[in-house]
């Protein structure tokens, strides 16, 4: 089974609302935000870079994604009566956004479609020293009804080869 992980390091960004640009007072253009383009284009770079092009074709996927964000100055002094490097994180993006934002930047670059992630886990940490930081970890599975398929198909070749030894 194919496994690739990769870390994506600076500010991290959620996916901003698509905008209309109305062209001769009866045509509108939908696009994305160029922060967003960009911020999708480094998440495509990174993976590329950290994980030598690994592409997992139309496979079921797992996927994990930890955002670490700096803890802010006014709760450093929690330092000392926490003796984890991390501590969870309720306030800034949702995880939601951070998780389509990473999902969709990979379309095409680590798989096909989104749509083939089928086991998603999203957290979001507070960290005491160190940059903001997204971790993102991208697993095949096996158990789609075309695996059981061929799979069986596997077994009844197994089989007849058994059988025909005799």
């Amino acid at each position: 089974m194919k496994e690739a992980c990769f870390t994506l390091y600076g500010e991290i960004k959620t996916k901003a609302r698509p905008r209309a640009r109305i062209y001769n007072e009866k045509y509108a253009v939908i696009y994305t935000p160029k922060n967003t383009v960009n911020y999708e284009n480094l998440i495509k770079l990174e993976y590329l870079n950290q994980t030598g092009k690994l592409y997992f074709g139309d496979k079921p996927l797992e996927v994990t994604i930890e955002a670490n964000f700096k803890l802010p100055k006014s709760d450093m002094n929690i330092r000392k009566y926490y003796s984890n490097e991390k501590v969870l994180c309720v306030n800034h993006k949702d995880l939601d956004n951070i998780a389509k934002t990473i999902l969709d930047a990979l379309n095409k670059v680590a798989y096909d479609d989104d749509k083939q992630v089928c086991k998603l886990t999203v957290s979001k940490f507070y960290i005491f020293e160190g940059c903001e930081y997204v971790k993102v970890k991208i697993k095949e599975l096996f158990g789609t009804v075309r695996d059981i398929r061929n799979n069986k198909h596997q077994l009844k070749l197994n089989v007849n080869k058994f059988s025909n030894s005799f």
